[in-house]
């Protein structure tokens, strides 16, 4: 074959095939060849092609796919998802749309079928009102959840590639679809979370700044001197070269504890670079504190014993 790719019979319909045209491109823009008769007959559809239309709808306009029955045509759908891709339109929303207009012209093709094995118009309303309250009743939770998605949709509080936490549950946006969310842990695990608990609970969005407050605290013995202690962890925010260092940096004395003076340091890093910063920080600290002989005490409990004189 030559220009295009046909995948027959796609999700199990027959005669429903996805025709992919190679498209030839660089920096200056692309071209591609929609159509080739000999290419066509080769992947076996064998049809008189007669005309090519094809339209292109600015944002918020809904465009459908008229049927008809009388003079029936097998239909070319070009689907141009660059569009999307090229708009300001958010990756998630991106493919809610697309997951939801799979279902739409799925839906749309089954009736269309139904209609050509004569099924009437009147029965075909009958039957889609008799199957939505059914089918309302019995998913009343998958409905909660397509409100949920579009809620999502809707404000966005989260978006594909942002880490979030949510009842219990952290991880890395991965996708985001009709009724499900997706996310992606650390520890590689996949996380699918129904859009409407996620519509209807706290979501905390970790990524949603490109920067983040970065706080430890450490504890010193009571015999170590306070201000060696700042100087060091002072010493040690300056020196690190991803903390940033256009908003200050902060070392204090957070509390007065049972066993320990505790220091607090509080600076700014890239929302990225969190957890490397913090765990190069607690090494740093820790062997930066031994060399200046700055103890960091174990939990300590002061027992009295008190001796009793037992009567003979």
């Amino acid at each position: 074959m030559g220009q295009i790719r046909v995948e027959k019979n796609v999700g199990g319909i027959t005669g429903l095939c996805v025709i992919e045209p190679a498209v030839h491109g660089d920096a200056r823009g692309y071209f591609m060849e929609t159509y080739n008769e000999r290419d066509m007959r080769e992947a076996g559809i064998d049809v008189h092609f007669v005309q090519d239309n094809q339209s292109m709808s600015t944002k918020g306009v809904l465009r459908g796919l008229h049927f008809q029955k009388k003079y029936p045509q097998c239909k070319l759908v070009r689907v141009v998802r660059a569009m999307l891709d090229k708009s300001h339109v958010s990756p998630g929303a991106a493919t809610f749309v697309v997951s939801m207009l799979k279902i739409i012209l799925y839906l749309t093709l089954i009736l269309g079928i139904a209609m050509q094995f004569g099924l009437k118009e009147s029965s075909v309303a009958a039957l889609v009102a008799s199957g939505g309250v059914a089918i309302g009743l019995a998913l009343q939770g998958g409905l909660s959840n397509l409100a949920g998605g579009f809620l999502i949709l809707l404000f966005q509080p989260f978006q594909i590639g942002d880490y979030i936490l949510t009842q219990g549950q952290e991880g890395t946006v991965q996708k985001i679809e009709i009724l499900y969310t997706t996310l992606h842990t650390i520890d590689n695990r996949k996380v699918i979370v129904p859009n409407g608990n996620l519509a209807n609970n706290v979501i905390v969005n970790v990524t949603a700044a490109d920067r983040r407050k970065l706080e430890i605290t450490v504890g010193i013995s009571y015999e170590d001197s306070i201000q060696t202690a700042k100087a060091v962890l002072q010493r040690l925010l300056t020196e690190h070269p991803l903390v940033l260092h256009d908003q200050e940096a902060q070392v204090f004395v957070a509390e007065l504890g049972e066993s320990s003076v505790v220091l607090g340091v509080r600076c700014w890093v890239k929302t990225d670079q969190y957890f490397p910063v913090l765990w190069q920080l607690n090494e740093q600290i820790k062997e930066a504190f031994d060399e200046a002989d700055i103890h960091i005490p174990y939990p300590q409990m002061d027992v009295h014993m008190i001796a009793k004189r037992l009567r003979s």
